[in-house]
This record gives structure tokens, sequence and C-alpha cells, in this order.
């Protein structure tokens, strides 16, 4: 396959993935958008060898580039007026064979996006429209001639013509650049030509000068040499052609004579023998290798962009899931532990031995070490004793209630621009996103309170997360804020049964049933002759210490609320939250024995209540908005990965 084949098969390839990359991630705001249109205006002409060279004749009102294009083609084919701004219209010329190849006269018009149609009358060409041709035998095969509409002439502050001058121009190989000494040194004009010849790649040009004949050689090139340091910098000698003038005469000006080009040095040739001495091959080669490179640099920016956008999506993804946890762990805060504790209680008399059932039976045992816990905690927080009673003679509704608090809040964090979630360094998952708002903020070069960012949490460990909403995220989030409410209202209430249900749990008794038995073959003489304390002490402790956990805002990690739970008792000791007196009948491995048995059930069965919360919450809340997410981020994955595969590639094309 031909060198040019390849690089055009490589770059109708990221003509697909990169547009698509921009779309998904949308892009427009990070990037040049009009960058991108290069790659058909510039780029694929470039790389089909069958075409030809397409050069251009520009420059502002009045400057004489239509009077040229009719000299070199001995003809009067492009109008000539008076009035500035009367060409509306591109004119193309060519040799007849160009035209009579089907492939190339489509190629050839296509950085254009219309149809041509040949030219029958040269008014047309003072009429908007799409492309107009002719044939011409005195012009190269290997070359077209393009007369442009100048692209300085405008009213209201706009340019009438500039961006049909623009379109063509930058699809041109060459440029004929004819300047006045009004507009040699014109700042707004030089900008224009100098973006269309270095911006996208450097192209060569010819500049003439059209100027009175009483200016003397000298001056004119010194008034060139001015238009080119401005065009190219200290550059200009590798990339200029030629300098020319033309002569005003007043029958050149009436159009009577066509205008007479000479060279200003003595080195140039004459422009005819300049265009027909060019080499197709070696100007695109040369354009190629500079255009190319400034492209390629453009995408390898779009990748880095798009790199940066998938980690915020991943960022927020992650800080919604933490967001997720905490919404489940406010909407168990009101469950009635006292509920499990009782039927492990249950469990534990019923499989207590025959002496230790008779003993209670008559009250010579039980009551002693809870009633002391009792009158402790009553006497210790008379409000918040009066609080939790008042929520466990309803405990259907409170929990109803905490539900759709939870819910709500959950909705209003999602709704929000910004998202606040709470970690821990520990925990892995939360690890790996502090890892990846580091990274995020390195590529945004964020300043100390820029979005996205990281400060110290109430808890000890624990970090606050701030994260924005990123941009692609915004459709799922306007789809959940347009659901009613009420709907989703409708959904949670029921749930509230089905997790205070705990009559059904077979499973859960089963599990209850088998951790007091193993609990038992591993109980000392000591223990054993103190198993009433430990009958009366399920209840209550238990109770107190995972509310008060669940009520604190303690950091949840990535993993989940699941995680937390399997560690609660480790994080808060459960028994130095209720201060058990030594009279209790405990002693510090006694206590810790006790905490063994609690902490496994008391996780097994709020792991199994958090997981009919946390379904629920995904189901109405967040669950299309992270699916939405995690799909963006497989799908950018693919483009980026697809993307810097076509670059590679094109990399080792030109270095091969």
């Amino acid at each position: 396959m031909d060198k040019f084949d390849q690089y055009r098969q490589d770059l109708l390839r990221l003509r697909d993935t990169v547009p698509q990359l921009v779309d998904l991630l949308q892009l427009a705001g990070d990037v040049d958008a009009e960058y991108w249109q290069n790659l058909d205006a510039r780029l694929l002409p470039l790389v089909d060898p069958h075409l030809p060279l397409m050069v251009a004749v520009c420059g502002g009102a009045n400057s004489g580039k239509s009077m040229f294009f009719n000299s070199f083609l001995d003809a009067d084919l492009s109008p000539v007026r008076g009035n500035a701004g009367s060409t509306r219209r591109i004119l193309v010329a060519g040799h007849p064979e160009i035209f009579e190849r089907e492939a190339i006269f489509n190629n050839l018009f296509e950085p254009f996006g219309q149809v041509p149609q040949p030219l029958t009358d040269t008014d047309e060409l003072m009429v908007p429209g799409p492309p107009l041709y002719i044939s011409h035998a005195s012009i190269p095969r290997e070359q077209v001639l393009i007369d442009t509409p100048d692209f300085d002439t405008g009213t209201d502050d706009r340019y009438a013509n500039r961006g049909i001058a623009r379109e063509v121009l930058e699809a041109c190989n060459i440029l004929i650049y004819v300047v006045t000494n009004a507009t040699y040194n014109n700042m707004e004009n030089t900008r224009f030509m100098r973006e269309i010849l270095t911006e996208a790649g450097m192209r060569k040009c010819i500049l003439i000068y059209r100027c009175s004949r009483t200016f003397e050689n000298s001056q004119v090139v010194e008034h060139l040499n001015t238009t080119a340091e401005n065009l190219y910098g200290d550059r200009s000698r590798e990339y200029l052609l030629g300098l020319y003038r033309t002569d005003d005469s007043d029958a050149v000006a009436s159009g009577k004579e066509f205008i007479r080009l000479r060279p200003v040095r003595s080195d140039t040739p004459e422009i005819a023998e300049l265009l027909h001495g060019l080499d197709p091959r070696q100007i695109r080669d040369n354009q190629i290798e500079t255009t190319l490179s400034a492209f390629l640099q453009y995408v390898r920016q779009i990748i880095d962009t798009s790199k940066t956008v998938r980690d915020e999506l991943e960022l927020y993804s992650g800080d919604l899931r933490l967001a997720l946890s905490h919404a489940v762990q406010q909407a168990l805060a009101t469950v009635p532990i006292e509920k499990i504790m009782n039927r492990m209680n249950r469990i534990w008399l019923d499989t207590s031995p025959p002496y230790l059932k008779f003993f209670r039976s008559v009250g010579s045992v039980v009551g002693k070490p809870a009633r002391l816990i009792l009158s402790m905690v009553k006497s210790s927080d008379g409000k918040e004793g009066r609080k939790k009673a008042a929520a466990a003679a309803a405990p259907l509704e409170e929990l109803q209630s905490s539900l759709i608090g939870a819910a709500a809040e959950l909705r209003d964090k999602i709704l929000a621009d910004e998202l606040i979630a709470v970690t821990t360094e520990e925990d892995p998952q939360g690890a790996d996103l502090i890892r990846v708002m580091d990274r995020v903020r390195l590529q945004r070069r964020c300043e100390e309170k820029q979005l996205p960012y990281r400060r110290p949490g109430a808890s000890t460990g624990s970090v606050s997360m701030h994260v924005a909403a990123p941009l692609p995220s915004k459709a799922a989030r306007d789809r959940l804020e347009d659901r009613p409410w009420s709907e989703v209202v409708a959904r949670i209430v029921p749930v509230a049964e089905e997790i205070l249900n705990i009559s059904r749990d077979a499973d859960l008794n089963r599990e209850l049933t088998d951790l007091v038995n193993e609990f038992r073959q591993q109980m000392s003489f000591s223990q054993r002759t103190r198993e009433s304390a430990f009958a009366s002490l399920t209840i209550l402790p238990a109770t107190l210490g995972m509310a008060y956990i669940l009520t604190t805002g303690d950091p949840v990690g990535g993993s989940g609320i699941y995680a937390k739970l399997h560690g609660l008792f480790g994080m808060h000791d459960l028994w130095a939250l209720v201060s058990i007196p030594a009279s209790a009948g405990l002693d510090e491995t006694s206590r810790k024995n006790l905490h063994a048995m609690l902490a496994p059930v008391l996780s097994r069965w709020f792991e199994s209540r958090a997981e009919i919360v946390k379904r629920l919450f995904e189901e109405n809340i967040t669950g299309s908005v992270i699916a939405e997410i995690e799909n963006l981020i497989r799908t950018a994955d693919t483009k980026i990965e697809e993307t810097a595969a076509v670059l590679q590639n094109m990399r080792e094309l030109r270095h091969a």
C-alpha cells in the first residue's frame, strides 16, 4: 500500500473515532472544534496523490486578484468591478482532463461541501451559490487555479465573504496573495492570512504587489518582505516561492488590458514558469509533514482531554457510590435493633441448660445486670431516652420517614452541581478515588479550592471528597429531576415493612442459632457461670451501640456499607459507649467474648437490610445515573484506545 494511501486510511479512521469521542464526552468546550474541520479541508486532499495541486488567488477588496486570474488565463472570466466584494462565488479553472475524471472531480470539490456547476455566465459569480468551474487547456494537468472572493469586505460588523474564502484557502496547497500599498501591512488581513498559512501546518505562497509604476523596485521588495515577515516570521524565505509586482494603468483598471507580472528579484522566474515547474509530490510531502504534525498534536490533545474527562466521570461515579452508602446508612439509623436482639435473646434462652431455665422461671438469677444498665442509661440523657421511646412507639412510620428523608437527600446531592461524600484513606476503593482526584487536579492544574478537591472529614481518618458534576452526566441527572418525586416515594414506603419483617428470615434464624451454639461450645467455666448476665446484656448495649454508630456520620468506604458493618465494633467500642460497671458481672474477657458473638450477628442482619435499601435507592435514584456514567466510561475507553492505536500507526509511518 502506498504511503499516501496508508495516511488516508488512518485519517479516515480518525474522522470516525475522534468526533465520536468529542460528542460522547462533550469536549466542545475543551477543544477547538473548528480545528477538526481541517481534516477534510486540508489533510485528506493532501494524501490523495491523484488530485491536482490547488492554487488559490486571494486578497482584499479591489486588490487585483481577479485581474491576475483573467490575465493568467488570457480570458475575461472573473468579473472585474469597481465596487468591493462583487465576486461572491468560487471559480475553479483546470485542464479539461481533470473535470472529465469523475473520481478526481468529486474529491477535488469535497472540501467545499457543495456540488460544483459549470460556468455559463460570468454574472453568476456575483450571486452567492455553489462553486463554478471552467475548463482551460493552458492550466497544467497537475494543477487547478482558483479565484476566490475577497475576505475583507463586510457590513454590520460581518465579513460578507470570509467564510467562503476560508473554506477554499484552507483546502489549497499554494496561495497567491495579492496586496496593495494600502493592504500589504494591514493588521486584520495579515492575521487572517497568517492563520490560513501557518496555524494548521505550513504552506507556501506567492506574493504579488499591485502598485503605481512610480514605485521603486526596492520599495516594492521592502513592502513585500514586511508582508512575508508578518505571515511567516523568520521563516519567510523558506516558504516564499516568489515575489512579483504589477503596475497600475488606466487600461488595466478599465479592464481593457490584462495585467503583467514582473519578478522583483533577478533569481525569480516568470510566474507561469514557476507554477509549471512545481513538483506536486514534493509540495504535498512537505505540506503533509507540517500539517500532519500539527493535526496529530491536536488529536493527542483530544486524547489527553478525553482521559481527564473520563477520570472525572470515574471520580463522580465513585463519589456517588459513597453518597449512596451514606444514604443507606442514614436510612437504617432508625431501625429498631431490639427486634433482632430480642430474637437472639430468645434463641439464647431456648438453648440454655435446664438449670438456668429453672432459675429464670423463679426469678432468682435474671435481672440485676440489665436493671443496672437500664437505670444508668435512662438517667444519663432523659431527652435522648424520650426520643428513642417515641421512635420505638411507631417503628414503621419512623423507618418510612427515615427512608424518604435519606432518598430525598441523596436525590438533592445528585442534582446539585457539586457532590460531597466521605471516605477513608484506609479503604481500598477510597484510596483509589483519592488517586484519581489527585490525577485530575494535576491534569486540570487546579488551584486549592478549585473542584475537585478533598479535605479532612469530621471523623478521625475520614476524607471529604468534593466533586463537580461532569457535563456528560447532565442528561441522566436531568431525567432523574424530571421523574415525579411522588412516584419515587410511592415505591419507597412499602419497603419499610420488608425491612422490619423479621419473622420470615429463616436463613437469619438458622445463622443466629448456629452462632449461639458455636459461642456456647467455646464458653469457659467462668463464662458459663455468668451466662445469665450474657443473656440479659444481649439486648440493650448492642441496640445503643448500633444506633449511635449509624447516626454519627462516620465514614463509609468505597467498598460500601457492608465493609463498615463488619467493622462496627472495631471502630467504636460497644461497651465503652455504655459503661458497664464491674457489678454487672462481666470481666474484660467476657466482654470480648460477648462482643465476638454479637458483632457478626448484627452485621449479618444489617447487611441483609442494607442490601434491600441499597437496591431500592439504586432502582429509583442512583441506578440510571451510575449506569449511564459507567457506560460512558466504557465507551470512552474503547474510543480512546482506538484513537491512540491509529496515532501510533501514523507515528511509525512518518518515521519509516
